[in-house]
Protein backbone atom coordinates (compact mmCIF):
# COMPACT_ATOMS: atom_id res chain seq x y z
CA UNK A 1 0.00 0.00 0.00
CA UNK A 2 3.05 2.27 0.22
CA UNK A 3 3.93 1.78 -3.44
CA UNK A 4 5.03 5.05 -5.06
CA UNK A 5 2.61 4.30 -7.91
CA UNK A 6 -0.76 5.61 -6.66
CA UNK A 7 -2.68 3.15 -8.86
CA UNK A 8 -0.79 0.19 -7.38
CA UNK A 9 -1.38 1.45 -3.83
CA UNK A 10 -5.10 1.91 -4.55
CA UNK A 11 -5.27 -1.59 -6.08
CA UNK A 12 -3.80 -3.09 -2.89
CA UNK A 13 -6.13 -1.06 -0.65
CA UNK A 14 -9.22 -2.11 -2.61
CA UNK A 15 -8.10 -5.74 -2.53
CA UNK A 16 -7.64 -5.67 1.27
CA UNK A 17 -11.12 -4.27 1.83
CA UNK A 18 -12.61 -7.27 0.01
CA UNK A 19 -10.75 -9.89 2.09
CA UNK A 20 -11.79 -11.59 5.31
CA UNK A 21 -8.15 -12.42 5.95
CA UNK A 22 -5.17 -10.76 4.31
CA UNK A 23 -3.72 -12.83 1.48
CA UNK A 24 -0.45 -11.32 0.27
CA UNK A 25 -0.45 -13.17 -3.08
CA UNK A 26 -3.76 -11.54 -4.01
CA UNK A 27 -2.40 -8.07 -3.28
CA UNK A 28 0.10 -8.22 -6.11
CA UNK A 29 -1.14 -6.61 -9.28
CA UNK A 30 -1.56 -9.02 -12.20
CA UNK A 31 1.14 -8.72 -14.84
CA UNK A 32 0.18 -8.42 -18.48
CA UNK A 33 2.49 -9.59 -21.22
CA UNK A 34 2.10 -8.40 -24.79
CA UNK A 35 3.81 -10.27 -27.60
CA UNK A 36 3.80 -8.84 -31.12
CA UNK A 37 5.13 -10.39 -34.29
CA UNK A 38 4.95 -9.64 -37.99
CA UNK A 39 4.23 -12.59 -40.28
CA UNK A 40 4.52 -11.96 -44.01
CA UNK A 41 1.86 -14.36 -45.29
CA UNK A 42 -1.75 -13.88 -46.40
CA UNK A 43 -4.10 -13.53 -43.43
CA UNK A 44 -6.02 -16.65 -44.48
CA UNK A 45 -2.88 -18.78 -44.26
CA UNK A 46 -1.87 -17.31 -40.88
CA UNK A 47 -5.40 -17.99 -39.55
CA UNK A 48 -5.28 -21.59 -40.81
CA UNK A 49 -1.90 -22.29 -39.19
CA UNK A 50 -2.91 -20.57 -35.94
CA UNK A 51 -6.30 -22.31 -35.55
CA UNK A 52 -6.15 -25.74 -37.23
CA UNK A 53 -5.29 -28.56 -34.78
CA UNK A 54 -3.01 -30.34 -37.27
CA UNK A 55 -0.90 -27.19 -37.63
CA UNK A 56 -1.03 -26.31 -33.94
CA UNK A 57 0.51 -29.70 -33.18
CA UNK A 58 3.49 -28.68 -35.33
CA UNK A 59 4.31 -25.33 -33.69
CA UNK A 60 2.94 -25.44 -30.11
CA UNK A 61 6.16 -26.62 -28.43
CA UNK A 62 8.17 -25.10 -25.61
CA UNK A 63 11.42 -26.41 -27.12
CA UNK A 64 12.70 -29.17 -29.40
CA UNK A 65 12.38 -31.79 -26.64
CA UNK A 66 8.64 -31.12 -26.28
CA UNK A 67 5.74 -31.87 -28.62
CA UNK A 68 1.98 -31.44 -28.87
CA UNK A 69 0.45 -34.90 -29.29
CA UNK A 70 -3.14 -33.61 -29.11
CA UNK A 71 -4.90 -30.40 -30.09
CA UNK A 72 -8.54 -29.44 -30.43
CA UNK A 73 -10.03 -26.10 -31.34
CA UNK A 74 -13.72 -25.18 -31.47
CA UNK A 75 -13.87 -21.61 -32.80
CA UNK A 76 -17.61 -21.16 -32.31
CA UNK A 77 -18.78 -18.71 -29.62
CA UNK A 78 -18.47 -20.53 -26.30
CA UNK A 79 -16.22 -23.15 -27.94
CA UNK A 80 -13.13 -24.55 -26.28
CA UNK A 81 -9.55 -25.14 -27.24
CA UNK A 82 -7.52 -27.93 -25.72
CA UNK A 83 -3.83 -28.43 -26.39
CA UNK A 84 -1.68 -31.07 -24.74
CA UNK A 85 2.02 -30.28 -24.60
CA UNK A 86 4.33 -33.03 -23.30
CA UNK A 87 8.00 -33.88 -23.07
CA UNK A 88 9.04 -36.22 -25.89
CA UNK A 89 10.58 -38.60 -23.33
CA UNK A 90 7.07 -38.96 -21.80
Amino acid sequence: MSDPDPDAAQYAMNAIFQMRKIEIAKLKRPTAITVKSTVNVPVEKAWEYWTTPEHIMQWNNASDDWHTPKAGNDLRPGGRFVYTMAAKDE
